[in-house]
């Protein structure tokens, strides 16, 4: 039964909002996290702006990553 719950999640694609700024890290090291974990990622990027935008109206990345804190307001 564990190995359908591992099986399963490792089928599920994760999506990754990521600012531009660390854009050449991210594609250096996604096929190797591809690799190791057997799973998929959407990643997509945008200026800091934007992902702050995405993630306040709650966008439906798994993940987002950014160069920046904002305080809550």
């Amino acid at each position: 039964m564990a190995s359908e719950n591992v099986s399963a999640s490792a089928e599920t694609e994760l999506k990754l909002l990521s600012a531009v700024a660390v854009r050449i890290a991210i594609l250096e090291l996604l096929p190797a996290f591809e690799r190791e974990s057997v799973r998929k990622v959407a990643v997509s990027f945008a200026l800091n702006p934007a992902v702050k935008i995405q993630i306040e109206a709650a966008s439906r990345s798994t993940s987002w990553l950014s160069t920046r804190i904002w305080p809550k307001t």
